[in-house]
C-alpha cells in the first residue's frame, strides 16, 4: 500500500513547512476510535470499508491502521501484538496474483484466488486481512480490474464469518463486504476542521520571495488559507494542489477575485491553464504519463510517448520545461538505487488521481493512444541478429522499466499476444507482472498462458526448461517449439503428454509402496521377500515414520531408497538394510522415490504434492525442480514402462521418465550432465537454502 506523500513545489524545497512535523493524517481522532472500537469488539462490524474521493486520503489511513494496530490500539507503534495476518495493496496486482501474495503472508501455498478461498475455508482459524487500493488492481488500472478483484476475491473473503477484512476503495463496493462499517472519508464527521485549518495554514506558511506575489504578504496569507478550507475541506490533496497552485504560478496571471475550483478537475486544469501559454506540450505530457500509470516512463520513453500523443516531435528541452513549471503534479525519481548507475530516472504523476483526471479528459481516445504507444514502446526493443541476418528483439538486454511499460500498455490495448510469442519475453520480464497481464487480458493466447506462468518460478536457471515443460503440458505447441528453438542445452524438457495408465492411477494409493517394501500406517518400513500370502521380512526400519521407499538397483548391488519425515534420504541394501551410502537431507519429504542414475555422483528423483524435484545423493542438492500442477501419482523409466511406450529416438542419450499426475502423465528427457554442470535452480545450494 502506498502512501500520502508531500508535494514539493520544487525539488529539495517542501512548501509543507511546519505540516510536515505534524504526521498525518491530520484530525483523524474519530477514525482512530472507531478503528480501536472495530478491533476491540468483533461484534461491532465483521468488515470495515475505507472510501472518499480520491485525495482523502483512503490509503494513507489504511496504512495508519496497519501501524497502529502494530502498537495494539496504543500510541506508540511496535508495543503490542499485531492486529493484520496479512496486509497487501492492490496496485498493479492480478486477482491471482493477489490471493498468492495474501496466501504467503499466511502462510499457504496457493497460486489462484480459488485456492485461498479453498484453503481458508478448511483452516477456520479467525484472521483478519488488510486490502488497499482496491480501484488501482491490474497492469492498467480500470473498472473491469476492479470488478474482477471484488467478485472472485474480496466478496467471498467478506463473507467467510472466521476472517475480518479491513478494505479501502471506491464507495460503490462498501455493499459487496456484508455486515461492515463503512467509513466515508468525505463526510465531515471523520475528519477536526480545526485540525485541517492547521494544516493549510502550515502549507501558507511557505512565503514567495517575490514581494509582488499576493502570498508575500501576511494578511493575504490568511486570507487565502480561509479561502482553501472553505474549498477543499475535507481533502488534503485538494488543499495542497490548490496552495502549490497558487505558490507556483505567475504573478501576473493570479486572479485575486477568481473563485478556488472546488475538485480536483478543476484544480489541475487551472493549473495547466496557468501555463499553456509558456509550456505548450505540457498537457500532451502529463497525458502521456497519465497513460504510463504509477510505474513511470523513463525519459526516452516519455519522449516517445509525448511524440505519439501531441502528433508532432518533441524536443528534450521541451520536457525540461514541463518538469520545471509543472512538477506540483510530477514525481522525478532514479531507477537504480545502485550510486554506480548514472542517469537513469523515472517520471510519473504524483498522485493517481490526478491520472484519473487527466485520463477522463481525453477518455475516448485513450483506446487508440495506449495501443500507439505499446507500438512505439516496442520499437524501443534492442535487437541482435541471427544466423540468418534476421534482426530479432533481445529481450534478455531491454531495460526493466521499458520491458514493464510495454507489458502494461499492450494489455490495456489489446494487443499483448503478439508478445507472449516470444518465449525470452517471458523468461526476461517480472513474472508477477506477466501473470497480472495474462489475467487481466480477454486475448485467447493470453488466457491459454495462465495455467503456464503459474507453474513457473523467478530467477532459476533452469526456467527455459520449466516454460517449455509447461508449454507441452497444456498444449501451447507453437510456445514449446520456440522455446526449443531459442534455447540448445537443457536440463530436462517435455518429449509429450498422454492420459494416465491405469498403473499411474493404482499408485497413487501406493505412493511408492512395492512388492518386496511394505510401508504400515504408521510409518514402518518392513522389506522381504513376498511368495503368494506368506511373506518373509529381511528386515524392519523403525524411528522416523517412512514417507516413500523404492527397490533399485544401484552400483553397490540391489538396494531401497528410503525418505522420511524428517527429509532424510537413506539408501540401504535390499538384503540386509545396511547404509550403502552416507544419509543426505533434501528439501522436504519425499513422497515418491525414483534412482535417475547411478555411478560416482548418483540422481534420485523425488516427489511430494505437484513438485518433482533431483537429489544428488552425494550432498542432497537439490539441481532442479518443476511443479506440474497436479499432484505426482508415479514415477518409471520409459524402459520400465508398458509395451507401446517406445523410447523417443531423439533423446536416446538422456534418461526419460514418464511421470504421472492427475488423470496425466508427462514424458521427460533429462540429461545428468547438464544438471551436474551447473544448470540447477540452486548452481549447487540446496533450494531450501534461498531466500
Amino acid at each position: 500500500m502506498s502512501g500520502f506523500g508531500s508535494i514539493p513545489s520544487r525539488p529539495g524545497s517542501s512548501p509543507l513547512g511546519d505540516a510536515d512535523q505534524e504526521g498525518f493524517p491530520y484530525g483523524r481522532e474519530a477514525v482512530a476510535r472507531a478503528f480501536r472500537r472495530f478491533v476491540v469488539d468483533p461484534s461491532t462490524a465483521a468488515n470495515l470499508y475505507l472510501t472518499g474521493s480520491p485525495g482523502t486520503g483512503r490509503s494513507t489511513t489504511l496504512n495508519w491502521f496497519f501501524l497502529l494496530s502494530q502498537s495494539g490500539g496504543g500510541e506508540e507503534p511496535g508495543s503490542g501484538p499485531e492486529v493484520f495476518h496479512a496486509a497487501l495493496g492492490a496496485r498493479g496486482r492480478g486477482t491471482d496474483d493477489l490471493a498468492a501474495a495474501l496466501g504467503e503472508q499466511l502462510g499457504y501455498e496457493v497460486a489462484t484466488a480459488g485456492e485461498l478461498l479453498s484453503v481458508l475455508e478448511v483452516d477456520r482459524r479467525p484472521v483478519v486481512i488488510a486490502l488497499g487500493e482496491l480501484d488501482e488492481a491490474g497492469p492498467v488500472p480500470s473498472v473491469e480490474n476492479t470488478e474482477r478483484l471484488v467478485e472472485q476475491l474480496v466478496t467471498p473473503l467478506a463473507s467467510m464469518p472466521h476472517v475480518r477484512l479491513v478494505a479501502e476503495g471506491p464507495a460503490d463496493h462498501a455493499t459487496r463486504l456484508g455486515q461492515c462499517l463503512v467509513i466515508d472519508l468525505d463526510q465531515p464527521q471523520w475528519t477536526a476542521r480545526a485540525a485541517f485549518e492547521r494544516y493549510v495554514a502550515a502549507l501558507c506558511a511557505f512565503v514567495p520571495p517575490q514581494e509582488t506575489h499576493p502570498l508575500h504578504h501576511a494578511d493575504r496569507r490568511s486570507d487565502f488559507a480561509r479561502d482553501v478550507v472553505r474549498t477543499a475541506f475535507p481533502n488534503f490533496l485538494l488543499a495542497q494542489l490548490l496552495v502549490l497552485d497558487h505558490l507556483s504560478a505567475p504573478t501576473d496571471v493570479l486572479d485575486a477575485g477568481a473563485e478556488l475550483p472546488g475538485h480536483l478537475t478543476g484544480t489541475v486544469a487551472l493549473h495547466l491553464h496557468r501555463w499553456s501559454r509558456q509550456v505548450p506540450i505540457a498537457a500532451d505530457a502529463l497525458y502521456a504519463l497519465a497513460l504510463a500509470g504509477q510505474s513511470g516512463l523513463d525519459q526516452l520513453s516519455w519522449s516517445v510517448a509525448t511524440t505519439l500523443v501531441s502528433g508532432r516531435p518533441v524536443h528534450p528541452g521541451e520536457l525540461d520545461s514541463v518538469l520545471e513549471h509543472v512538477d506540483v503534479l510530477v514525481s522525478t525519481e532514479p531507477v537504480h538505487t545502485n550510486p554506480g548507475m548514472r542517469g537513469a530516472v523515472r517520471h510519473r504523476l504524483r498522485h493517481v488521481a490526478i491520472e484519473a483526471v487527466l485520463l477522463g479528459e481525453r477518455s475516448d481516445t485513450e483506446a487508440r493512444a495506449r495501443q500507439n504507444l505499446a507500438y512505439a514502446l516496442a520499437g524501443r526493443i534492442p535487437t541482435q541478429q541471427d544466423t540468418d541476418e534476421t534482426a530479432r528483439p533481445n529481450w534478455s538486454q531491454t531495460e526493466p522499466v521499458l520491458l514493464s511499460a510495454l507489458i502494461r500498455q499492450a494489455t490495456a490495448a489489446g494487443v499483448l499476444a503478439p508478445l507472449l510469442e516470444f518465449p525470452d519475453l517471458l523468461l526476461a520480464a517480472d513474472l508477477a507482472e506477466l501473470r497480472s497481464a495474462a489475467e487481466a487480458s480477454a486475448e485467447p493466447d493470453a488466457v491459454a498462458l495462465r495455467p503456464v506462468l503459474r507453474l513457473l518460478n523467478p530467477g532459476t536457471a533452469d526456467r527455459a526448461a520449466r516454460l517449455q515443460t509447461a508449454a507441452v503440458q497444456h498444449g501451447l505447441t507453437r510456445l514449446a517449439a520456440a522455446t526449443e528453438a531459442a534455447h540448445t542445452s537443457w536440463p530436462f524438457r517435455a518429449l509429450g503428454v498422454q492420459p494416465a495408465k491405469q498403473g499411474d492411477i493404482t499408485a497413487a494409493e501406493n505412493r511408492g509402496v512395492e512388492a518386496e517394501v511394505v510401508l504400515m500406517t504408521d510409518g514402518v518400513l518392513q522389506v522381504g521377500q513376498a511368495a503368494g500370502e506368506v511373506s518373509s521380512v529381511r528386515w524392519v526400519l523403525r524411528g522416523t515414520p517412512c514417507t516413500a521407499a523404492r527397490v533399485v538397483v544401484t552400483d553397490d548391488g540391489p538396494a531401497v531408497l528410503v525418505a522420511d519425515r524428517d527429509a532424510l534420504l537413506q539408501t540401504r541394501a535390499l538384503d540386509d538394510g545396511r547404509l550403502l551410502r552416507p544419509t543426505v537431507r533434501t528439501d522436504e519429504p519425499a513422497e515418491l522415490l525414483h534412482l535417475l542414475c547411478g555411478g560416482p555422483e548418483p540422481l534420485c528423483v523425488c516427489a511430494a504434492g505437484d513438485r518433482l524435484w533431483i537429489v544428488g545423493l552425494n550432498d542432497g542438492s537439490t539441481l532442479t525442480e518443476l511443479r506440474l500442477g497436479q499432484d505426482v501419482t508415479s514415477i518409471s523409466s520409459v524402459a520400465d514402462s508398458a509395451p507401446g511406450s517406445a523410447v523417443d529416438k531423439s533423446a536416446d542419450d538422456l534418461k526419460q521418465l514418464d511421470v504421472g499426475f492427475g488423470a496425466a502423465r508427462i514424458r521427460l528427457a533429462v540429461d545428468p550432465e547438464a544438471l551436474l554442470g551447473g544448470f540447477g535452480s540452486a548452481s549447487g545450494v540446496r533450494s531450501s537454502d534461498l531466500p
